[in-house]
C-alpha cells in the first residue's frame, strides 16, 4: 500500500482525496490546520484508508511523525508554505507535488533561475513536481464537475488572459480527468 499525505483539506485537497479514496492501494493521511475543512472532507471521504489530523504545517515536531513512510506528499495548502512542505518531504524522503507556485520556490544559481531544492530532490532520487495547480489542476476540477452535467463531451478548451490584448488557449491534461468518468479503464 502506498502512503500519500495531503497537506491542505480545502477545495483542491478535497478533490485529490476524493479521487485517491477510490484506490484500494492508497493509504491517505490528510493534514490541515482547519478542523472545519477536515470535517467537510471526512463526510465525503470516510474510509479506513484515510486518517485526518488538525495540525499546522509549521509545527514540524507534530507533523513529521505523521509524514513518515509517505511515498508522496501533495501540498494543496497556501503556496506561501510550499518551501516548508518541500523541506518536510525531503526530511521523510518522500516525493513532492504542490498545487500552486510561489516566488519563494525559485533560486538564482549563477544567473540561472531554478526551482528551490531541485538538487536535493535529485540527489536523493526523489521527484518534486511544482506549480501544477491552475492548469492543469483547478482547470481539471472545473472540467470534471462540469462533465457530470453532460452525457457526452467532445472537447473542452480553456482560455486565459495572457499579455495585454491577447487571449491564450491553455493546453493541458484536462482530458485525463474528464475521461476518468467516461472510460472506466483509464487510470489516474
Amino acid at each position: 500500500m502506498n502512503k500519500v499525505t495531503i497537506i491542505g483539506a480545502g477545495t483542491v485537497g478535497s478533490e485529490i482525496a476524493a479521487i485517491l479514496v477510490k484506490r484500494p492501494d492508497v493509504e491517505m493521511v490528510i493534514c490541515d490546520r482547519s478542523g472545519e475543512a477536515l470535517d467537510r472532507l471526512n463526510s465525503s471521504t470516510a474510509s479506513s484508508q484515510v486518517s485526518t489530523h488538525q495540525i499546522d504545517i509549521q509545527d514540524t515536531d507534530q507533523i513529521l511523525p505523521l509524514l513518515e513512510g509517505s511515498h508522496t506528499i501533495l501540498h494543496a495548502g497556501h503556496p506561501k508554505f510550499n518551501r516548508e512542505a518541500m523541506q518536510l518531504a525531503l526530511a521523510v524522503k518522500a516525493n513532492y507535488i504542490d498545487a500552486a507556485y510561489h516566488e519563494d520556490q525559485l533560486e538564482d544559481i549563477n544567473g540561472q533561475i531554478r526551482f528551490l531544492l531541485n538538487d536535493e530532490f535529485k540527489s536523493r532520487g526523489l521527484t518534486a513536481v511544482v506549480a501544477c495547480g491552475h492548469s492543469p489542476g483547478l482547470s481539471n476540477i472545473v472540467a470534471h464537475r462540469l462533465s457530470q452535467d453532460f452525457s457526452r463531451i467532445d472537447r473542452i478548451d480553456f482560455y486565459t488572459q495572457g499579455p495585454p490584448s491577447s487571449l491564450v488557449q491553455l493546453r493541458n491534461a484536462v482530458w485525463t480527468d474528464v475521461t476518468r468518468d467516461t472510460r472506466p479503464d483509464t487510470d489516474i
